[in-house]
């Protein structure tokens, strides 16, 4: 068999698959055992501790400040936390009602106006924890994600807020 050296030691490839051949129950308990533990604990975390399946929806938008010059947009002093300051405070929310009070007058929309008026019942706090809003590195362009337990909330709360923003 092939016979080369590594360094200024000889190497036996013959003698080291041999040796390989070997400790091969060693190591496939090994091999396994680390599926076991880090697999296992992948599908305990993301498969049975995952709870109930939510939906999410994002609207992007493009936003131009009140700025003398294009350069001075930088200097303007909006961040993330502004966005969800905006999205979670009264004034939006109201806007999202009034806009899912006009989807529950529509017959027909996405799921009825029985989930327009039960997305109108909701208290603010719950109302607001579907929405977030995200400011990716350009402070233009601002997006919102609705997370809801149905898709058809989840759809009916992102275009109630399209037309609040």
């Amino acid at each position: 068999m092939w016979k080369g050296w590594y360094g200024k030691e000889p190497f036996d490839l013959r003698l080291t698959v041999l040796r390989m051949l070997y400790k091969l129950p060693l190591i496939l308990a090994v091999t396994l055992s680390g599926m076991l533990v880090f697999g296992g604990g992948y599908y305990v975390e993301n498969v049975l501790l995952s709870g109930p399946p939510s939906y999410a929806a994002t609207s992007v938008y493009h936003v131009e400040y009140a700025v003398e010059k294009e350069v001075d947009v930088g200097t303007v002093y909006i961040n993330e936390m502004s966005w969800n300051t905006y999205v979670h405070s009264g004034v939006f929310l109201d806007l999202l009602r009034s806009h899912l009070a006009e989807a529950a007058e529509e017959t027909g929309v996405l799921g009825g106006t029985a989930l327009a008026s039960e997305c109108m019942e909701t208290d603010d706090e719950e109302l607001a924890g579907m929405l977030a809003a995200v400011l990716g590195s350009d402070l233009r362009v601002p997006s919102i994600t609705v997370t809801a337990d149905s898709p058809e909330k989840c759809v009916l709360v992102a275009r109630a807020a399209e037309k609040a923003m």
